[in-house]
């Protein structure tokens, strides 16, 4: 029985996976040991509230743990009477995340950011070019470079399909496109898709590993060599160590830390994997890419884009919302960032600039980009353009990245 732990939970902090609610008379039906199903409608994670609906009742509810809007919970009723204890049911989706926190912890320790990756990348294909062991050094060289070659170009981004297949190879949907897409597009996208580029370039890399088969047999081959890689090379992924590794043999690659880098790099994009699943799991879709790219210069230059769906509260009912958030950093203008949110077919879209004249030059085309939109179809409501940087969403809004007593 609960009935001892109740006074010393009214005035401490709920045990992990429960909820106490300030019962109305309208829940005093409930019974010990029945079980209901809860939709999470606003979390204040300061007060550590909750509000649920819970058939037709909206009740208050002190709770323990993460949640977000649109989360669904199964409770077990444990308590009636000045205040109803619950407990949340254990099911699929909770064996999943236990997953997803363990793989978060192992590869939030390993990841290397594509601006730490890349150079390193573009300086070590220049030293492997001169090494003094052709057969490797060709090898790790043709593959690193493949991967800085596929980047795409600034300015074509401009076109919504080069956009749209930029997103695609970023490395973030490698897995889904390998299991739906048709022959002819993976064809074209595992070539220039960045996680598949990074595992090649590992597999290049790896001591005891024989040189891609050339010839005719070849191609006929390769998609589903890769395939198999891919799947697989997640599992194989170990924790980065401490120290750097030895040596190479002598007919390995002059370059023993590649293989290391290109792991951390694959675990960046699993980062960005992770954290989607948990949030399509809790009810929202939440997708960060980072999308490197070059300038007008030849340049590396780095994209963030932040895509959203999720349920907002909007003329007294519930609609799902899209948002896009982009941030970039492109000479002449700076540091910017864009947020194009879509309700239905309204769009509402705001740019911010750090410096003063490229705000300024946002103020002047937002007509232009207004009359863009309408010719696209779209209901554009308004568009800000503001000097500085967005105000961080709130905490609440989504879940935590790692839960560290999970």
């Amino acid at each position: 029985m609960l009935s001892p732990m109740l006074p010393s939970l009214l005035n401490a902090a709920l045990p992990a996976r429960m909820l106490a609610l300030s019962t109305p008379a309208s829940v005093r039906g409930w019974a010990v040991g029945q079980l209901l199903n809860a939709t999470v409608m606003k979390v204040d994670s300061v007060a550590g509230t909750a509000t649920l609906q819970i058939g037709e009742r909206r009740v208050q509810a002190q709770v323990s743990g993460p949640m977000i809007p649109g989360q669904r919970l199964e409770l077990r009723v444990l308590e009636t009477g000045e205040r109803t204890l619950m407990e949340r049911v254990a099911g699929p989706q909770d064996d999943a995340a236990r997953v997803q926190q363990q793989a978060l912890r192992e590869r939030l320790p390993q990841a290397v950011p594509m601006r730490d990756l890349l150079p390193a990348l573009a300086r070590a294909t220049r030293d492997l070019d001169t090494a003094a062991t052709p057969a490797a050094s060709t090898r790790t060289a043709a593959a690193a470079r493949a991967i800085l070659n596929a980047l795409p170009a600034f300015k074509d981004l401009a076109q919504p399909e080069a956009l749209r297949r930029a997103m695609l190879t970023s490395g973030l949907f490698l897995e889904s496109n390998l299991a739906r897409a048709t022959d002819a597009d993976l064809r074209q996208l595992l070539p220039r898709d960045l996680k598949a580029a990074l595992l090649r370039l590992v597999q290049a890399v790896s001591p005891g590993t024989s040189p891609p088969a050339t010839g005719p047999a070849s191609d006929a081959t390769t998609s589903r060599q890769a395939e198999i890689a891919m799947r697989t090379a997640p599992l194989r992924i170990e924790p980065r160590p401490v120290a750097l590794p030895p040596p190479a043999p002598e007919d390995g690659p002059p370059h023993p830390g590649i293989a290391e880098r290109a792991r951390g790099g694959i675990a960046a994009i699993e980062v960005n994997q992770l954290r989607a699943l948990g949030e399509t799991n809790q009810g929202s879709a939440i997708w960060t890419i980072d999308l490197p790219v070059r300038d007008p210069s030849g340049e590396l230059r780095y994209l963030g884009l932040d895509a959203r769906e999720e349920s907002v509260r909007r003329d007294g009912g519930m609609q799902r919302q899209w948002s896009m958030t982009v941030r970039m950093d492109i000479e002449p203008l700076g540091p910017m960032y864009a947020r194009v949110t879509l309700i239905e077919d309204s769009v509402h879209t705001v740019i911010w600039s750090e410096r003063p004249a490229t705000a300024e030059l946002a103020r002047h085309h937002a007509d232009w980009l207004c009359t863009q939109m309408r010719q696209a179809g779209l209901n554009p409501s308004e568009v800000q353009c503001l000097q500085g940087e967005p105000v961080p969403r709130a905490a609440a809004a989504s879940a935590p990245l790692v839960d560290t007593l999970a």
